[in-house]
């Protein structure tokens, strides 16, 4: 397992920016090391709520470079959607990645569709305002959000099967509760990211700390050696267009997987 505060104390390392030698008090597994200390972190180059927002992004690209991991509603609330009679469309998680599969409470599965394929298949009715038990979705439009097809009758839970991003994120003053100048507990691990990601952990914080712009903080050559070495380890960056096709894409047969169809020129209001 990886400890939160031994992999903050190897990142400060490789940044040279650990506030001095360890303190010798020792409490836990650990001693503490002065860049823990709040009256020490007016003299680090990064603040640990700064440092603690780049190992963030590390831990969210590890995530998407990977494909992330697989979570359905057995195990997570993250893949439960709460329905509600009239409304036919729904927020998900923002941790999700893609959505594998959809199911109501009484088991029925339902199929993924578009609008595009809605519109040709009832040329000469308006789709929208038909409602019974839910037997499609769709993913088009507004990312982060699904819509029900028909619009559900009546109240009902939907369980997914999801890929998605950690929930490892790290905020300093939160999930690392200070008491006095000194860390709670110095047990808390990350419990989600393999063990195997702890290099590449290491590296994609050191690439966004080096970025900083900062004249004691930015060295161009080192956050690029570094980026350089993540993507070696976490595989190389997703850009926006490849993770849209991927969520659009998710789930749905291959005989009719496209872009995504314009269709406001029928004046159709989807939400």
């Amino acid at each position: 397992m990886i400890y939160v505060i031994d992999l903050l104390d190897e990142i400060r390392q490789r940044l040279d920016d650990t506030g001095g030698n360890l303190d010798p008090i020792t409490t836990g597994i650990t001693p503490f090391a002065a860049w823990q200390r709040a009256e020490v972190e007016s003299s680090l180059v990064w603040n640990n709520s700064y440092l603690c927002r780049c190992l963030n992004w590390a831990i969210r690209e590890i995530a998407v470079r990977t494909g992330g991991i697989r979570d359905s509603a057995s195990t997570s609330s993250v893949c439960t959607i709460n329905v509600l009679a009239n409304q036919r469309a729904y927020s998900v998680n923002p941790l999700i990645l893609t959505i594998e599969d959809v199911r109501r409470s009484d088991g029925y599965r339902l199929r993924k569709t578009t609008v595009n394929r809605l519109t040709q298949q009832n040329l000469c009715t308006d789709w929208t305002i038909v409602s019974g038990m839910p037997e499609e979705y769709f993913e088009d439009g507004q990312a982060n959000r699904l819509t029900l097809y028909p619009s559900p009758i009546m109240s009902d839970t939907l369980l997914l099967t999801v890929q998605r991003v950690y929930q490892d994120a790290i905020v300093w003053n939160d999930d690392l509760a200070l008491e006095g100048p000194f860390l709670e507990d110095l047990t808390i691990t990350f419990l989600e990211i393999p063990d195997g990601f702890r290099s590449a952990l290491i590296a994609g914080t050191c690439s966004q700390a080096w970025l900083r712009r900062d004249a004691d903080a930015n060295n161009a050559i080192l956050a690029k050696q570094a980026l350089d070495e993540f993507t070696q380890l976490a595989g190389p960056a997703v850009d926006a267009r490849i993770l849209e096709a991927r969520r659009l894409n998710a789930n749905l047969p291959l005989y009719y997987r496209a872009s995504r169809v314009d269709t406001t020129c029928l004046g159709i209001s989807y939400f």
